[in-house]
């Protein structure tokens, strides 16, 4: 299963130039994106009547991505995201199971998300900015806008950022952390492993966070 850790603020505006400074200097590489988030949930008739134990297992997020760097190309996945880890459990970090898939060249997403049972959007979201990475970090900077074509963001006084990094947990006694090194465990158990990988990559989150202290605070936001 996939699992994803993320830690977000909120970044004043005016501290943008430098907050950029040193992620330009820390990452790999970056990037610019425009990105549209359309969640729908199950109507009470897709759903039999029967109430549903988990209110996240009943929405989809249909995602349209597009970045500087593919051009004019978008591209479009679903995705379904497990209730999150309570803060009991996963501090640190939000924690939850996610499955994505892209959508193939052609297809339309919306009715395939409809012809499961997903019918009534529930929202949109609008998001356009930067996004870095470090491995399998990406730290995203970004601004909530009312539609695609909106000239100015709904709050210009301030940025969000959102830091993330994605897993699959293995019962190999080789686990991979999130900056590609692999660790060999002999006779480790799977639990062991998987705990491992996920303490590596909140280790690579909170890289970010020493990075970014004095500018930004973050941390786990449900």
């Amino acid at each position: 299963m996939t699992t994803e850790l993320s830690i977000s603020g909120i970044l004043p505006a005016t501290l943008y130039p430098a907050t950029t400074s040193r992620l330009s200097a820390f990452c790999d590489s970056a990037d610019s994106f425009a990105l549209r988030e359309e969640v729908y949930e199950r109507t009470a008739a897709s759903s039999s009547g029967a109430p549903a134990p988990d209110p996240d297992s009943q929405r989809v997020r249909v995602k349209a991505l597009r970045t500087r760097s593919k051009g004019e190309r978008v591209e479009w996945t679903i995705q379904l995201n497990q209730k999150p880890e309570p803060p009991r459990t996963a501090p640190r970090a939000l924690q939850f199971g996610v499955t994505e898939f892209a959508v193939e060249e052609g297809s339309d997403p919306r009715a395939l998300v409809d012809s499961l049972g997903f019918s009534k959007k529930a929202f949109v979201t609008h998001r356009r900015g930067q996004v870095w990475r470090r491995g399998a970090v990406s730290v995203e900077l970004f601004q909530l806008y009312e539609s695609d074509t909106a000239p100015e963001p709904l709050d210009p006084a301030s940025y969000a950022v959102s830091v993330s990094t994605r897993f699959t947990a293995s019962s190999s006694s080789s686990s991979s952390a999130p900056n590609g090194r692999a660790t060999s465990n002999p006779g480790t158990p799977g639990a062991g492993a998987s705990q491992e990988v996920r303490d590596r990559a909140i280790a690579a989150l909170e890289d970010v966070a020493r990075l970014l202290k004095g500018l930004v605070d973050l941390a786990r936001v449900d």
